[in-house]
C-alpha cells in the first residue's frame, strides 16, 4: 500500500518537490497499482458485508429494506463506473512511464475519475451506512 510518505520522501510532493524521472513513476504505479486493488477489495467486502445476512440480521439490508433497490442500483452503477475508472487509471499511469506522453487530458480525466469515485463512495456510505446527507 502507498504511503504518503514515499511521495515525499521521493520527491513527487511537498516543499521539496522535483521533477520526477519516469522510473520513479514506474515503481509508484506498481505501489499505486496495489494500493487502487487493496482499495476496491475492500470497498467490496464492505458491501457485501452490509447487504449480505451475517450473524446480525438486523444490522444488514436485505430485499425488504426501503432502500435495497436503491443500493443495488448505485452498486450496478459503481460497477459499470470501474470499467471506464479501470481504463482511465491505466491510460494515466502509462503517461507516467518512460514511454508514455503526459498531457494535462489525461490528468484532467484521471482527476475527474478520482472526484467520480469519492462521490460514489459518499453515496455508498449514505445508503449503507446512512453516514451522510445527500
Amino acid at each position: 500500500m502507498i504511503n504518503l510518505n514515499e511521495y515525499i520522501t521521493d520527491q513527487i510532493i511537498g516543499t521539496n518537490s522535483v521533477q520526477v524521472p519516469c522510473e520513479t513513476w514506474e515503481q509508484m504505479k506498481v505501489k499505486a497499482l496495489q494500493t487502487k486493488n487493496d482499495y476496491f477489495y475492500y470497498l467490496e467486502e464492505w458491501y457485501n458485508v452490509s447487504t449480505c445476512p451475517l450473524e446480525v440480521p438486523s444490522t444488514v439490508i436485505t430485499t425488504s429494506s426501503n432502500c435495497y433497490s436503491e443500493i443495488t442500483d448505485l452498486w450496478a452503477e459503481y460497477q459499470s463506473f470501474l470499467v471506464d475508472f479501470d481504463i482511465i487509471w491505466e491510460t494515466f499511469w502509462t503517461s507516467l512511464s518512460c514511454t508514455g506522453e503526459f498531457n494535462v487530458a489525461i490528468c484532467d480525466a484521471y482527476r475527474r475519475a478520482m472526484v467520480d469515485l469519492k462521490c460514489f463512495v459518499k453515496r455508498m456510505m449514505t445508503l449503507f451506512d446512512g453516514d451522510f446527507q445527500l
